[in-house]
């Protein structure tokens, strides 16, 4: 198990009794003394999450999970283990206090974890990303399954955290699991870690793993893409941090208070595949409304906040123009350390460098890519260790799209030859289709991104606009908040050009 010793452990047990207390008086006058105004929610989480023995709770705009401790399961007819069955969504419930001078996250979570397969499950896997990023940085503290302490065990990395069950959990059933945690966020300036006057916390909560033919996927962290690959659930969240720092996140902000020093806000998203949030130190915040959806844009300057949310703002209406409206009323578009840019459900990251130089078409260029995966990934998910072109080739393409259409065709070449100009001397002796792991050191780039942009674009050139984006609207309509295979893919666009489109693509992949 992650743990930290001797006088580190107890400073940092000291800190978060203290940290646990506070949360929990600025909690208990933000969720108890003022009801929830408007259309009802689900249940806020308490201010100390403390397990319970119920395993059903019906708190989400979805069908009502059973609870695996006293519902029988229904009549199910046999199905494909990778394929989830529609059932009520997982709903996690997080208390989340940041010590941005110590660089410490403290979290209890309260996962309501429905079985949306056809197996039955006997155990649940969560990862744990943040020792994929910084080994022995996540302790657990408290840990427990349908009101009892877990048994649970931890892989050699610290990052598979697999919990037995009570008692065999049927296809719709729940059963409720607690933990609360410590994490030492590590010096990384990037998605998940510490940067200049940032705190980035990119999957930084415990997430449940895919259960895919018959087994857990509990797959090798990689730090190159995206090893990221789970289903879409519901989330409610509190954050609490320091007053002068301002809190970006995944959903929509439902209540906010500061008090002593202390800023907390309690936020909700609704079908998304992971949250992720952000603190920037003094931060500017620029928004812009995209047809009723609020898009902010923060960074340390004013000219990169206010760049973050004009060209969000104009990506957010092409697609939605384009493939169909985003199903959120916020998307948030934050500078980060990191290279390049990002993305997570409603929160994208842009690398402070590029909103703040003087290239902004290329810029804009890039956040329109990381927009374009708030329908490919977010909407649509995908397995992006194993067919990692699926959603960046897509997206990678998307993005010189919407410049052409924005920007026009000077700035769209001029854009494609600044970025490709050095792929017309690589040798590609891999496929477009191969796994995250095989793609070594510029592999990645160069086969998922500029090749595969080039395969999208000869796509486009083929099919034309209208069926091109007619097949993504078919797509997204078939595939909407579950994971699609790059079969799935292949198969809209070959239903959209009426003929079948296997064959281009095979001789696409290959070497």
């Amino acid at each position: 198990m992650g743990t930290l010793h001797g006088r580190k452990k107890r400073q940092l047990r000291a800190f978060l009794i203290a940290a646990a207390v506070l949360l929990a008086a600025v909690a208990a006058v933000f969720f108890f003394l003022r009801p929830f105004e408007g259309t009802p929610a689900p249940s806020a989480p308490s201010a100390s999450l403390a397990p319970t023995q119920s395993a059903a709770v019906d708190a989400s705009p979805h069908s009502s999970p059973q609870s695996g401790e006293n519902s029988p399961s229904a009549s199910q007819e046999p199905q494909n283990a990778q394929a989830p069955l529609e059932t009520g969504l997982s709903l996690y419930e997080a208390s989340l206090t940041v010590d941005a001078e110590q660089n410490l996250l403290f979290g209890k979570l309260r996962l309501t974890y429905v079985n949306p397969y056809p197996d039955s499950l006997f155990e649940v896997v969560l990862n744990l990303f943040p020792n994929a990023v910084s080994p022995k940085c996540f302790t657990l503290e408290t840990v427990t399954v349908a009101g009892l302490d877990a048994d649970y065990t931890l892989d050699e990395n610290g990052t598979h955290l697999t919990l037995p069950l009570t008692r065999e959990l049927k296809t719709g059933e729940s059963t409720e699991i607690y933990i609360s945690y410590a994490v030492q966020v590590p010096k990384t300036n990037d998605r998940f870690g510490v940067g200049k006057n940032r705190l980035m916390f990119g999957n930084a909560i415990p997430i449940a793993a895919v259960y895919e033919n018959g087994a857990w996927r509990m797959d090798e962290y990689i730090s190159t893409g995206d090893s990221f690959y789970s289903e879409a659930a519901d989330y409610r969240v509190v954050i609490a941090a320091p007053q002068n720092y301002t809190v970006s996140c995944t959903g929509s902000v439902e209540e906010q208070r500061t008090q002593s020093g202390v800023t907390t806000m309690l936020a909700s998203a609704y079908e998304v595949r992971d949250f992720a949030f952000s603190l920037h130190k003094n931060a500017y915040v620029s928004t812009q409304n995209a047809n009723g959806i609020e898009v902010v844009g923060v960074a340390l300057t004013k000219k990169a906040a206010e760049l973050a949310a004009k060209s969000g703002a104009d990506a957010l209406l092409y697609f939605s123009d384009k493939i169909c409206d985003y199903p959120y009323n916020r998307l948030c578009v934050v500078d980060f350390d990191g290279s390049g840019g990002m993305e997570y459900p409603g929160l994208i990251m842009i690398n402070t460098s590029l909103l703040g130089g003087s290239t902004e078409e290329y810029a804009t260029m890039v956040v329109a890519h990381e927009v374009a995966h708030q329908w490919f990934y977010g909407i649509v998910g995908s397995d992006q260790l194993n067919e990692p072109w699926v959603d960046e080739s897509l997206v990678e393409f998307l993005g010189f799209a919407f410049s052409r259409a924005n920007l026009g065709d000077a700035v769209y070449d001029e854009l494609w030859q600044r970025s490709f100009e050095s792929f017309s001397t690589y040798q590609r002796a891999l496929r477009l289709d191969a796994p995250l792991k095989s793609l070594q050191g510029n592999d990645y780039f160069y086969v998922v991104y500029a090749y595969g942009a080039h395969v999208m674009r000869d796509l486009f050139n083929n099919l034309g606009e209208d069926t091109f984006y007619a097949a993504l609207q078919n797509y997204v309509g078939e595939h909407r908040y579950k994971n699609a295979k790059g079969t799935d893919l292949i198969a809209a666009f070959s239903e959209a050009a009426g003929k079948d489109m296997s064959a281009w693509f095979e001789a696409k992949f290959a070497p």
